[in-house]
């Protein structure tokens, strides 16, 4: 889509015209998946959470979603059944690492796999506190994109250790931190190879992962 067209959405955007610029998106065809970020993070500002959760899904079309992010029964998503309904929620939750670590079985799309519509998905997701959709995410496009992981997987890191601060603040019992541990220690391992500071995230993640272990261990 010629960037003539994204324009008129973007000034919108810095205006704070929400509506405007989700009318705009809107209008725009299904297949700019860039466009479709812009129309998620317009709902999202404009305090439509439930309608940006809804475009950030039907782009997507991860196989599972609908499923995790719908099933009032379903615990592994709690906070995005709290975002389906009116207001925003008045507690922070979090998906379980078993849908997190999860990957889609469908290839990425290749245009999804580019820097600014990741970051404007994750903007809107981070921004509805939904860590565990923006690591499975950047996980998703280091999948199946190789050329993007340089820039994807310390983006996939930082979602993990939210992820992880978002559960030690929680009430819930979460005793499977381990499994978002262990791919948090492979991609440090694999990051530091480009950057030696990632060097020791591999070790400080070898270590949670040696204290959750332990933790367990003295609760059985």
């Amino acid at each position: 889509m010629s960037s003539n067209k994204l324009n008129p959405i973007y000034v919108a955007l810095d205006s704070h015209q929400y509506s405007r610029a989700a009318r705009l998106a809107t209008a725009l065809p299904a297949s700019n998946r860039l466009g479709r970020a812009l129309l998620a993070y317009a709902y999202y500002k404009n305090n439509q959470p439930s309608n940006a959760l809804n475009v950030i899904q039907e782009t997507l079309n991860w196989d599972d979603n609908k499923i995790a992010a719908t099933e009032e029964n379903n615990s592994s998503s709690d906070y995005v059944v709290d975002l389906l309904s009116s207001g925003p929620p008045k507690k922070e939750k979090h998906q379980t690492m078993d849908w997190i670590t999860a990957l889609p079985t469908q290839v990425c799309p290749r245009d999804i796999a580019d820097a600014t519509t990741l970051d404007t998905f994750s903007i809107s997701m981070s921004g509805m506190r939904l860590p565990g959709m923006v690591y499975k995410l950047h996980a998703w496009v280091s999948q199946h994109h190789p050329t993007i992981r340089s820039y994807a997987q310390p983006k996939q890191f930082e979602a993990g250790l939210h992820i992880l601060v978002s559960q030690s603040a929680s009430d819930d019992n979460n005793n499977d931190s381990s499994k978002i541990l262990a791919g948090m220690q492979t991609l440090a391992i694999q990051m530091s190879r480009i950057s030696p500071s990632y060097t020791a995230w591999a070790s400080q993640t070898a270590l949670w992962r040696w204290q959750f272990s332990s933790s367990e261990n003295k609760n059985k």
